[in-house]
This record gives C-alpha cells, sequence and structure tokens, in this order.
C-alpha cells in the first residue's frame, strides 16, 4: 500500500525528450505530431499505475536563459534547439496535464531541477517520502533519507548508499565531485584531467572543494598544476551544477494530491490526439452521443423501399457482417447502408441464436440489391471496399462503380501508420469514437460469431460503420483535393480494387506433392547442418535457442563480445546482423546463418504453404494490401508470397511448387531495372538517360564511367560493384554501408563514390535537392504526386534522422516505380478482361507479374503484355520488361 505522505516529482523536460526520442514520430490524419505527447502519457500512466503515488507534480524549464546563463554565457549553449517538431506538442502535454489534474510547476529563470530540489526539500521537512522521477546524474546531490530517485526508463532506484559509492557521500559531496568533473552534456567545464574516480578520492580525503583547493601542495604535481589553472573554473562549475532548494515558489501540497483525471477534459482531448486505446483504457464506459437513426430491415417492402432511395440517392456506402475474415470462406450475417448522414439500415440474413427474429433470404435480398450493386452510375462507398466486393462476388454479385474507399485515402494521406482502421479514421476525422468488434463479439474462448449478435447489437454497430464511411467520404476527398493526391487516388488507387479482387479471388496453385518431398529433403539438409554445428562447437545444443548460442558462442568458444551489440534485457544479441559481422572470422557463425535460413523456408513456405490452401478451391489466395508500405508499393500476407527468396537455390526450389491448372502455363513479365530508369527520368542524368536509350547494360556503362574503362573491358568484379553501386545509391547508401555491402575499406569505397558522382552529376544534384526539399517541406513526392511524411529528418536521434534521410532518397523512386506498376496492372487487367478472358493475373511481386494461361495463348499473350507494361508511361528512357513462359513460377522467370 502506497504511502499517504509520499510525493512524487517528474522532471518534465527530460520526460519530453525522452518520449520523443524513445518512439516514432506519429501524426494525427489530420497532420498533427503525436509521438512525444503519447510517449509521455504513457510513461506518466505507467508511473501512476505501478507506484500508486499519493502526490505527484511535474516541474519544467522555461526558456533557455536562467541564473546560470548569468554566471556562464556558455551553460548549455552546445545543446542544440529543441526540434520544432517537439515544441509543436508542448502545448498539448501541458493540456494533458491539466485534464489529468497533476500540477504542474515553472518559472522564468530557473530550471525544473531548481524547482524539483526546493520541492524536495520542503517536502522532506514537512515530512513526505519523496521520489524523483529522472535520470539525470545530478539529482545524486538532493538525496537522503527520505528522498530517492527513480530512473523511469531503466526502472533503475538510487538511495543514500548508491550516491556513497557513485560520489563518497551525500548532499555537498555529490556536488563538488560534480564540480570537479564537469559535465560535457551541459557544457560545464570542471577540471581537465579529474575524472570520476579522481575526484571521488579527493573529496573523500579534503571533505569539499575548498580542502582540495587548500591541500594543492600535497597533490600531485599534474593534478596540482591542473587546480592551480582551473581553481576559479572548478568554483564556477560548482555554482552551475548546484541545484537550488530555496526558489521563491509558493507551496500547498493539497495541489499535489493525486486525483481521478476530468474526463470531460480529458476524453476531447484524447480524441483530438487520436490515442484511442488510452481513451479506452482510461474511460472504458465512455460512450459519444450519437443521434444517428439506424433502422432493422425484416420485410420485403422495407427493402423495396429503401432501394427506390438508393436509385435516386447518387452514392451510398456499404458494409457486410460475414462469419469470416476470409472473403472465400465467408458467408453474409447482414448488409448495412448509407445514403445520407444521421440514418442507416441494416438487413440482417443470417443471424443464429435462440430467439432470433425472422429475417428475409439473402437470396432475394441480392435479387432486390443487384441491379443497384452492379450499376456503374451509382457510386459506392466503404472501408476496406476490396473485402466486400470479394464476398458480394462469390455470392454471385458484381460491385460495379467502386467510387470511394475511406482505408485508402486515409492511407494516401499519411501513408506511415499502422493502422487504418475505421475506428481510427472515425476518430482522427469525425471525433467520433466507435463500438469495437470485441466489445460486440467477445474475444479469446468467449468470442461468440457475429451470427450469434443480437440483431439490435448488430444493427447499431453495422449502421455505424456504414455510416462513419459515408461522412468520412467528404472529409478525406476534401483533404485529398487539398493535398493534390486525388488523382492518384481516383485514377490508380480505385481502379486497382478491382484488379486486386479478381487476383485474390483466383489464387494461385501449388504442387503439394513436391512440397512433401522438398520438406523431407530440407529436413535433412538441416539434420546435416545441425552435425555440423555441434561439431564445430564441441557440444549439442538447441541451435534454435538464442540463450544456449549464446553460451556457446560467448562462454564456451570465447568470442569476444567488444562492440557487439546488446538485447533490450543487457545480453550479447545473437541476431542475424551480430551472426554477419563474426561469419568472416567464425564458421560456425556463418553456419548459423546457413542454418536459420533453411529452417525458415521450411516453416514458413515449404510445411506452410499446404496449409495455406483452401478448401473451397484448392488454391492459396493471397491478400494484396494497398496500405501496408509506406512507400506506395503493394504488400502481401496471409500468406506472404513476395518474400520468397530470388535468387537463393532455395528459393527458385520453392517457386518451382508454384504451378498452372492442366493445359496452362505460368508467364512472368519483369520490368527491368524500373528504379534505375525512374532515377534516370528524376534526375536528367545525361549519362544515365543515353545508356538505357542504346540498350547498354546498365551496370557495365555505370563501371565503365566509374573505373575509366572501355565498356568492353569491364571485368566482372568492377561490374558487380557498379551493380551494387547503382542499387545503393536509391538507398542513400554511406561509403561505410557501401563498403560492407562490397567487403572493401571505408577509404577506398568513398573513392567509388566520389567518381560515381562525378560521372553522374545531375544524379548528385537530385539526390541533394531531396534533402533540401524534403527538410523544407517534411515529405517528399514521386512521380504521380503521391506523398510520404518524414517526420524522423526532425528527430532527437541522430539514427532516426539518418532512416528519414534514406527514407527521402529511396521513397521518389521506389514509389514512381510502385504507382508505374500499379498503372501497369490497370492496363493489363482490361487488356486481359477485352481479349484473353480465360488467362488469369495471379502474382504481383514488386516489378513482377505473374499469370496463369492457356498453352496455345501464351505467345500472343507475352507480346501484349510486355507491349502493355512498356507503354504505361512516357520517361526520358525506354521502359523495359523482361517475359518468360514456364511449366511453373521459376521456370518462367
Amino acid at each position: 500500500m502506497a504511502s499517504k505522505n509520499n510525493l512524487y516529482l517528474i522532471d518534465g523536460s527530460s520526460f519530453v525528450y525522452r518520449a520523443f526520442n524513445a518512439l516514432p514520430q506519429l501524426i494525427t490524419m489530420r497532420g498533427k505530431f503525436t509521438g512525444a505527447v503519447y510517449g509521455f502519457v504513457v510513461m506518466l500512466k505507467k508511473i501512476i499505475r505501478e507506484h500508486k503515488p499519493a502526490h505527484v507534480g511535474v516541474a519544467f524549464d522555461v526558456g533557455r536563459k536562467t541564473f546560470r546563463t548569468k554566471i556562464y554565457e556558455k551553460y548549455k549553449a552546445q545543446r542544440p534547439e529543441m526540434p520544432e517538431i517537439l515544441k509543436s506538442q508542448l502545448a498539448d502535454i501541458h493540456k494533458l496535464l491539466d485534464a489529468l489534474k497533476i500540477e504542474k510547476v515553472m518559472l522564468e529563470g530557473y530550471e525544473a531541477d531548481d524547482l524539483i530540489g526546493t520541492l524536495a526539500s520542503r517536502a522532506e521537512e514537512d515530512g513526505f517520502d519523496v521520489v524523483i522521477v529522472t535520470g539525470d546524474k545530478d539529482f545524486c546531490q538532493v538525496v537522503s533519507e527520505r528522498v530517492r530517485l527513480f530512473d523511469s526508463m531503466r526502472d533503475k532506484w538510487t538511495g543514500v548508499d548508491d550516491v556513497v559509492e557513485r560520489f563518497g557521500g551525500v548532499g555537498e559531496a555529490a556536488v563538488d565531485v560534480l564540480a570537479l568533473t564537469g559535465d560535457p552534456v551541459d557544457n560545464v567545464p570542471g577540471v581537465p584531467g579529474i575524472g570520476d574516480k579522481t575526484a571521488k578520492i579527493l573529496i573523500g580525503k579534503y571533505k569539499n572543494l575548498e580542502g582540495v583547493l587548500s591541500h594543492l601542495r600535497d597533490l600531485s604535481p599534474s593534478q596540482r598544476e591542473n587546480l592551480m589553472k582551473h581553481g576559479e573554473q572548478a568554483r564556477q562549475s560548482k555554482k552551475l551544477v548546484t541545484i537550488l532548494k530555496d526558489v521563491p515558489i509558493d507551496i500547498k501540497w493539497s495541489a499535489f494530491e493525486y486525483r481521478e483525471p476530468d474526463a470531460e477534459k480529458l476524453a476531447p482531448l484524447f480524441i483530438e490526439l487520436e490515442f484511442v486505446t488510452l481513451l479506452r483504457e482510461f474511460f472504458p464506459e465512455w460512450k459519444p452521443e450519437i443521434e444517428s437513426k439506424y433502422k432493422l430491415v425484416f420485410k420485403i417492402e422495407e427493402l423495396e423501399k429503401l432501394v427506390g432511395e438508393l436509385k435516386k440517392a447518387g452514392d451510398f456506402s456499404i458494409d457486410l457482417e460475414t462469419t469470416s475474415i476470409d472473403p472465400i470462406l465467408a458467408e453474409i450475417v447482414g448488409i448495412s447502408i448509407c445514403y445520407r448522414g444521421g440514418e442507416a439500415y441494416y438487413i440482417p440474413v443470417g443471424h443464429k441464436y435462440m430467439g432470433a427474429p425472422n429475417q428475409l433470404e439473402l437470396s432475394e435480398v441480392l435479387d432486390l440489391l443487384k441491379p443497384i450493386l452492379e450499376s456503374g452510375k451509382i457510386k459506392k462507398i466503404g472501408q476496406n471496399i476490396k473485402y466486400d466486393s470479394e464476398v458480394l462476388k462469390q455470392a454471385g454479385v458484381d460491385l460495379k462503380g467502386v467510387h470511394f474507399d475511406t482505408m485508402i485515402g486515409a492511407y494516401l494521406l499519411n501513408p506511415t501508420r499502422n493502422s487504418y482502421g475505421l475506428d481510427i479514421l472515425s476518430v482522427g476525422f469525425l471525433g467520433r469514437p466507435m463500438k469495437s468488434y470485441k466489445e460486440l463479439c467477445g474475444s479469446g474462448k468467449d468470442e461468440i460469431s457475429f451470427s450469434q449478435a443480437s440483431v439490435e447489437d448488430a444493427r447499431d454497430y453495422s449502421c455505424a460503420d456504414a455510416e462513419v464511411a459515408f461522412l468520412l467520404k467528404d472529409e478525406i476527398e476534401t483533404l485529398l483535393k487539398k493535398e493534390e493526391l486525388d488523382e492518384l487516388f481516383y485514377e490508380i488507387e480505385m481502379p486497382l480494387i478491382e484488379v486486386l479482387r479478381d487476383m485474390e479471388l483466383c489464387g494461385v496453385k501449388v504442387d503439394t506433392a513436391r512440397l512433401g518431398e522438398m520438406s523431407k529433403e530440407f529436413e535433412g539438409e538441416i539434420k546435416k547442418f545441425e552435425e555440423h554445428i555441434y561439431k564445430e562447437a564441441g557440444s549439442r545444443f538447441n541451435a534454435n535457442s538464442p540463450i544456449q548460442l549464446r553460451k556457446v558462442l560467448f562462454e564456451d568458444l570465447k568470442i569476444p563480445t567488444t562492440g557487439i551489440k546488446k538485447t533490450k534485457g543487457g545480453e550479447v544479441s545473437t541476431d542475424s546482423s551480430v551472426l554477419e559481422e563474426l561469419a568472416e572470422n567464425y564458421k560456425i557463425c556463418s553456419m548459423i546463418l546457413d542454418y536459420r535460413k533453411l529452417t525458415k523456408l521450411k516453416s514458413t513456405y515449404i510445411d506452410e504453404l499446404p496449409n495455406r490452401i483452401n478448401p473451397k478451391t484448392g488454391r492459396i489466395h493471397t491478400s494484396f494490401n494497398q496500405t501496408g508500405t509506406d512507400t506506395g508499393r503493394l504488400s502481401s500476407s496471409e500468406p506472404n508470397l513476395q518474400n520468397i527468396p530470388i535468387r537463393t537455390p532455395e528459393g527458385r526450389l520453392i517457386r518451382q511448387c508454384f504451378v498452372p491448372e492442366d493445359g496452362n502455363l505460368i508467364l512472368s513479365a519483369d520490368y527491368s531495372q524500373i528504379e534505375l530508369r525512374v532515377l534516370a527520368h528524376l534526375s536528367g542524368d545525361r549519362n544515365f538517360i543515353d545508356a538505357f536509350k542504346k540498350g547498354e547494360d546498365i551496370h557495365k556503362s555505370t563501371a565503365s564511367r566509374v573505373f575509366g574503362v572501355p565498356i568492353s573491358k569491364v571485368t566482372g568484379e568492377q561490374r558487380n560493384k557498379a551493380k551494387i553501386v547503382n542499387f545503393r545509391i536509391i538507398y542513400g547508401t554511406s561509403a561505410y554501408g557501401l563498403s560492407k555491402e562490397i567487403n572493401i575499406g571505408v577509404d577506398e569505397a568513398q573513392k567509388i563514390l566520389d567518381s560515381y558522382f562525378e560521372q553522374h552529376p545531375a544524379v548528385r544534384d537530385f539526390l541533394d535537392l531531396i534533402i533540401k526539399v524534403s527538410q523544407e517541406r517534411g515529405c517528399v513526392r514521386t512521380l504521380f504526386g503521391r506523398c510520404r511524411q518524414l517526420p524522423e529528418l526532425f528527430a532527437g536521434d541522430q539514427r532516426q534522422r539518418d532512416f528519414g534521410r534514406r527514407a527521402a532518397i529511396n521513397s521518389p523512386m521506389q514509389g514512381s516505380a510502385a504507382d508505374i506498376m500499379k498503372l501497369a496492372m490497370i492496363n493489363v487487367h482490361k487488356l486481359i478482361k477485352e481479349k484473353y478472358p480465360k488467362v488469369k493475373m495471379i502474382l504481383q511481386v514488386h516489378d513482377e507479374l505473374v499469370f496463369e494461361v492457356p498453352k496455345d495463348q501464351a505467345e500472343k499473350l507475352q507480346k501484349d503484355v510486355r507491349q502493355a507494361m512498356e507503354s504505361v508511361v512516357e520517361l526520358m528512357v525506354p521502359l523495359v520488361v523482361d517475359s518468360k513462359v514456364g511449366r511453373n513460377w521459376e521456370e518462367a522467370h
């Protein structure tokens, strides 16, 4: 039980920076940065939940000018200004503290440290047990029997014994050690040449700083010289590091009492900031007031009347409730429709529970709705409407007039988010929380099928989905136009929905017998690898266990751990990046990497693919996601068929198992070096453009220029290096990164990069321009206007900023290539529907399209597909498609 007389004092300024640096820079749907705000609240909530403080307060700095800068003008002068992206979040942090009813303390001219020091001193006098939440070592000077420190990031406590061990004493002893050593972070000079250990010994022996300075003749020559020269600097440093305990602030402990949050202020703020999870955690019973009228449709006359209204409406939103997330297996339970805000209709057709009311038959409902659903003149709105379209197609309805998908529209506005769920969008754009599926149907062992939910609860849930999607359309469409993304949305993303629907419903066939044989072959190879690993290790162990592998590598084999990265728990890591570094010198690490590749391929594909075969169709149906990447590329899931290795022998074996139906062949059509061609177009680099127009081997051509040899004299090694440079340039590679990639020294790698940019000056200028523009605008765009926000460019953490620079360089090329591929898919899909009704487009993997085609149409289709893909857009260089036909995917690649 927490003491009623405890007081938790939080270093708010430190909390803000820690939250900012620890978390991704979240952006709301309307473009507001919230990462630091979210991190701050989560950290604060954790303190309150786990420590249950009776009293709590948060102290903040106010400005950079304090009494310390008057003492020493250079104090903290080297610290960069607070990033604008963080500064913009401070107001929301203060609003949240007000709504949480947590006392804030700030005073012009003083740092948060001094306010906390003063509060801690007064609280101790008044009988409180004080905990200062901070990671700043300077606070060790205020530690006493009743004042402790808690570093929440490291879960570390600091009490009197810890301070004595570190500084030799508490209070002034700690201050004097800090004064002698100085602090480069805060630009406190201290005394050169005196470190923590020496300072602790000196203060321990001579009691305090003045004692040390009065015994200079007893010190070693170097210490004496340093202290004689920098004695006044040490005294000045002491003033800088001393935390004040007498700041003139009015303190009323009643204001620091922890109280329940102000729901009327906090809930709307969580909604504004899109903190849906926090909203539910803080206020599980909170519900918005909604005046919409939701109606059940039980009679055919009511449905006929609704159909009449829909014909006049011009557009409406539709949402299906089903028994499965798998559209092939899903059965329709109900259909909700909204054609104006404030009302929606739910047509139950498949609710099955004791006492369920009589419902219309699905067949008669679809018979009435089919003319409207298949009309291209009446616009349809939905959230992830591809799913609804697939379910309807299975039921015999070909949904036409698909006009607006709210999920995809929101994704274009902000492609860096993790989720585009309707509840997230509703909060972000409408300020309206929604009931979750989990709240309606439960979860885990208590979860019920939607068909078992009452029609009344289903009505409210499903109608809300339809109404919110309908209302979101106008909000999102307005922003798409404002951000000049509407053309991309309507001409690429929306037409692509039908293409992906047909691909997913078609699925792909796999040779299960061959996969079974491969499973046994891989099992044998894996066992051989295990035996080789055991022999190399000198003992048997579980090669899949990081703990056992760590012991073998770093204890038994005594591989040095210096410089090797650690896990979050502080242990030496055994992840792939570590093993790759060690593999050059330690054979066992190379063997473990190969072993892992085999076991992953076996478990992920060879053994898993047969389990993914749909019992209804006998084929595998992956999902192609339009909102799964930051750059606009499609992603694949359930299962992911885009991650099968292309160049490894094992990957090629797996691709051999993707086969056509009898009488058919597989056709693969692959854009050749499309990202490099996009780079040539966007940069206008003459050397690149000329080489592509002449049809030269682009890597040989590059090697010829970079290494200064005739193209006919380029060696295989030079071509390979040029190839790596060509592709790594697109990812913003550094000399260090390139050196690791092609196994050369950093200096040699830098020379190659310098030569590369000398030969391709327009590329260098273009990449520099990308960085400049992205830093000015906070985003980068593709050839077709696709926008990617890059808040990492403004992060406090250097690694995040480096990532932002690389992403800024890569996104225009990768995103433009993705858009070209999407346009090609739309064109080819149209071609197939018009001329090749028996042909199926079955896969899209980055720059490659895969088809299943009757043998007698393969040659003609190959020519038509290549022409359709190569003519999809006009660049300064030609688009080239390589295509091949085979009896399986690998043979066609």
